[in-house]
């Protein structure tokens, strides 16, 4: 999990979120504080993050950064989002009642050669495809709080790309795959999980609703 050393209320929010939903052991890593340019910090941290993920012992690591929230029911409904709504119908289109029974069904459904597994995010781009009723293909993707990554992916990705090349104006890694790798990310429907600060103006197009800002998938 990505946070600031100097943002310990964020740290503070993570972890309550990780004990309430039982994600288990999860690490921080400390994010790269750059304040006069914010999201190159945030480009250069997760770079560092997939060199580390590249060296781990892990086949796929879940990636958090510290603004997550774990979606459910209940914070829908406090959103406004009634049983009955579009939002609601497809967040209980997958099975379970936690966030972990949910990605347990999921994932089985996401192709075999993924590289990147987004839990939550915003198109920026029109998705190459839906493989099936929970998992699309992404293609230009807006946010980067929740993601599954693959070593391999990562060890590949490192090869190309210096954790020190990141100036103002450079586009998230995420952003700048190309070929076959940018055809190889998914996002899973429902979505599992949201910005805590990006999120609370709008629902995600992944779920289409109330004040989305880009069309998302009919359901």
């Amino acid at each position: 999990m990505i946070n600031l050393d100097r943002r310990t209320e964020r740290l503070e929010q993570a972890i309550a979120e990780i004990e309430k939903h039982e994600l288990g052991e999860v690490e921080r890593f400390p994010g790269v504080d750059l304040p006069r340019y914010g999201n190159c910090g945030c480009v250069r941290v997760h770079r560092l993050l997939l060199r580390r993920v590249a060296a781990g012992p892990y086949a796929r690591v879940l990636v958090l950064e510290d603004d997550f929230q774990i979606l459910t029911q209940d914070l829908l409904s406090r959103s406004g989002f009634s049983s009955s709504s579009q939002v609601m119908r497809t967040f209980n289109s997958a099975p379970g009642n936690t966030f972990l029974e949910k990605l347990q069904y999921l994932l089985p459904q996401v192709p075999d050669d993924w590289c990147v597994t987004y839990l939550g995010g915003g198109y920026k781009e029109k998705p190459i495809a839906r493989v099936n009723a929970h998992v699309i293909r992404c293609a230009g993707m807006a946010g980067t709080h929740a993601y599954l990554i693959t070593r391999e992916f990562a060890a590949e990705w490192t090869r190309r790309v210096d954790e020190y090349c990141a100036l103002p104006g450079m586009k998230p890694w995420h952003e700048e795959l190309t070929g076959e790798a940018a055809r190889k990310r998914a996002g899973l429907l429902p979505h599992l999980a949201r910005s805590r600060l990006s999120m609370e103006r709008r629902i995600s197009p992944f779920m289409p609703g109330r004040n989305s800002r880009v069309a998302g998938p009919q359901m």
